[in-house]
């Protein structure tokens, strides 16, 4: 007597294509072109880090590539694996208040075991190590700062009837005073660059959100008054400081008057990129890795990609990244959800900004902060905040193409009294 097959006893063939089906109408509602970006962006970066990390250290020792490359690969699948969990999280979730708070809580209490239990780099305690995995708990506060004040400014948005219920004014200003003690943190690490950049992103998405044209206006103006006040100030110092912060304004002003300390890795990521002309002197060829420029992998690898592969080099990532902003920037105009939206634009905000910070540090038109290239810099930490990013990004995009039902147009024959 013939039965059906169970499913759970379908032949493997079927059950391949069963799946298949599925994982394709999952595809689909992604953005593909951001996908394909991101893919390019991490290879470029993976095969960036190897020939960074492939030279001869300032004693003589030759680096180990791989020793570099393992971990970033690690990270990368970790990345993977985390990008998989967020496409599974419902929508809902992620416009929770409730789960904002747990978030920032978690942060909060990272930092403070930070504060005590962390490592000391570049001056600043912002590191704890999880076994052989470091980890910077303060990269991980500007994607979820864009998720919950993205919630914030959508409520503020809506009528104001909307907003007087007690509960949601009480999640709105837990939010906001738990993202300043988060801040205030970090601050004390001291990591002010970190402060200043996930300020940066919460302002210019209130700037955005035309929440109040006056406050809009104040802070562009505070902004600007603070950074040429700055410039006026440190332009007028002689010699270094005791200081680590104000060193690094000393050395974005006048990088050549100290060339041998403070100004060192500013001038030599000059002289990287001047050797790389138009062309770059060939991928592996480069000599400034070879101790010459310390932890050139990091913050630095801009100036590495300048002298391996040159100016078009550079021009190529450039427009990676440009192709990268302009999807999430077309998506947060595209989007339905005034909450999707503002996601969607606080990520296109943030990487613009770390892109914009590294760069222009390297570059010494803003002070060195220590901020790593989005996929292209060596660290864990990076690579994964950036993966649970486009994650995020992905996921909007996601739940904005699956809310769009396409228009059916019923045709009927001439028999059942239609037109032909």
């Amino acid at each position: 007597m013939n039965q059906e097959t169970p499913h759970n006893k379908m032949p493997v063939g079927a059950l391949i294509r069963t799946y298949g089906y599925k994982l394709k109408d999952k595809v689909k509602y992604f953005d593909i072109p951001l996908l394909l970006v991101t893919f390019v962006l991490i290879i470029f970066g993976l095969i960036m880090i190897t020939s960074a990390t492939s030279g001869t250290s300032i004693t003589g020792e030759i680096n180990q590539p791989w020793a570099f490359l393992k971990p970033q690969l690690f990270s990368v699948g970790l990345g993977l694996v985390i990008f998989l969990i967020m496409m599974a999280v419902p929508q809902q979730w992620l416009a929770n208040p409730l789960l904002h708070l747990l978030a920032l809580g978690i942060v909060f209490l990272l930092l403070i075991y930070t504060a005590f239990a962390g490592e000391v780099r570049n001056g600043a305690k912002s590191w704890i190590q999880v076994g052989s995995f470091s980890l910077q708990i303060s990269e991980y506060l500007k994607p979820i700062a864009v998720l919950v004040y993205a919630w914030v400014l959508a409520k503020l948005s809506e009528e104001v009837r909307l907003f007087k219920t007690q509960h949601l004014v009480l999640f709105r200003w837990s939010i906001v005073v738990l993202s300043i003690l988060c801040l205030f943190l970090i601050a004390l690490q001291p990591d002010f660059g970190m402060v200043a950049i996930i300020l940066a992103i919460i302002i210019i998405m209130i700037l955005v959100s035309k929440v109040s044209l006056k406050i809009n206006l104040a802070l562009l103006g505070i902004g600007g008054l603070a950074y040429a006040g700055l410039l006026i100030y440190f332009s007028n110092y002689q010699g270094q400081s005791d200081s680590y912060q104000i060193n690094r304004f000393l050395a974005m002003v006048n990088p050549f008057n100290f060339r041998q300390g403070i100004g060192y890795q500013l001038v030599n990521g000059y002289y990287a990129m001047s050797r790389g002309g138009w062309f770059g002197v060939g991928l592996g060829q480069g000599q400034m890795k070879n101790g010459l420029l310390p932890e050139i992998q990091t913050d630095f690898i801009f100036a590495h990609i300048g002298e391996e592969l040159g100016i078009f080099g550079l021009a190529f990532l450039l427009g990676l990244f440009a192709f990268l902003l302009y999807r999430l920037f077309y998506w947060a105009g595209q989007a339905q959800s005034q909450f999707s939206s503002l996601v969607l634009f606080g990520l296109g905000v943030l990487f613009f900004i770390q892109i914009t910070v590294n760069v222009g540090g390297v570059l010494g038109l803003i002070p060195l902060t220590g901020v790593t290239l989005p996929f292209i810099s060596y660290g864990g930490s990076s690579v994964l905040n950036f993966m649970l990013t486009l994650a995020l990004a992905q996921k909007m995009i996601y739940t904005e193409k699956r809310s769009r039902k396409p228009e059916i147009n019923v045709v009927y024959s001439r028999y059942q009294g239609g037109k032909s």
